[in-house]
């Protein structure tokens, strides 16, 4: 077990530096999407929906609203399947309050 986690912590640590390195936020959504994968890919959606959380605030950052929510509604699915119902209900509704703010 303990072996694992220390997997887990070098991943974070690689990835803050992936970002920290990052020239622009372009780069950045890519990496943290590069990583949400990986957590979709093992099994770990709780890591999933807060790397794709990340996305969102770099969205809003950049004022691309209709991405922003598009990020939320995905980590509202992420956050489901790791049984955080509360935390799923609560990024959907922050995701149609930016649908309804910034309606296009």
């Amino acid at each position: 077990k303990t072996g694992n986690n220390q997997g887990v912590l070098e991943w974070e640590g690689s990835m803050e530096a992936l970002l920290a390195a990052s020239p622009d936020d372009g780069a950045r959504v890519m990496i943290l999407l590069e990583f949400s994968q990986a957590a979709q890919a093992t099994s770990n959606p709780g890591k999933a929906a807060l790397l794709t959380i990340r996305i969102a605030d770099i969205m809003f950052k950049c004022q691309q609203f209709k991405e922003q929510a598009d990020a939320l509604c995905l980590a509202s699915t992420f956050l489901r399947e790791a049984g955080d119902d509360a935390g799923a209900r609560k990024c959907m509704a922050k995701a149609c309050d930016v649908g309804a703010t910034h309606a296009m």
